[in-house]
């Protein structure tokens, strides 16, 4: 199951490697590996794209969707890019600072992003 889940990432090769000789946006993709080879319904995701340059940011979040779609896994994803949110999300919340407050609760369509970006800038007014 693992040299599955290894080779939709595109590490089947390093499969044998130390932890240590990895980069860290090669670790980043074996967690991501590992998340969706675990047999949990929920998946918690803490930036997944980190460290990541934009071609394998895309390709992996075009992963997480097929492997979304194919295992029926409910994704929860904290990312601090509305984009990836965009790209990824069914349903997005944007927070605010302390005390941690819910801005906007949105399914996420073709306004997501703008949505997005009034909130924000309210929210930068508020504090200005």
């Amino acid at each position: 199951m693992i040299p599955y889940y290894l080779e939709l990432v595109g590490l089947h090769e390093r499969a044998g490697s130390y932890p240590g000789s990895l980069s860290g946006g090669e670790k980043q993709r074996v967690a991501i590996a590992r998340a969706f080879s675990s047999p949990s319904p929920i998946l918690l995701m803490d930036e997944p794209f980190q460290s990541q340059d934009p071609a394998t940011k895309n390709q992996l979040i075009d992963l997480i969707k097929k492997l979304h779609r194919q295992e029926k896994k409910n994704i929860i994803a904290v990312t601090h890019d509305i984009s990836d949110a965009a790209k990824l999300a069914d349903q997005a919340f944007v927070l605010g600072n302390r005390p941690v407050e819910v801005l906007l609760d949105t399914v996420v369509d073709a306004d997501f992003e703008k949505k997005c970006s009034e909130v924000l800038s309210w929210q930068t007014s508020l504090i200005n």
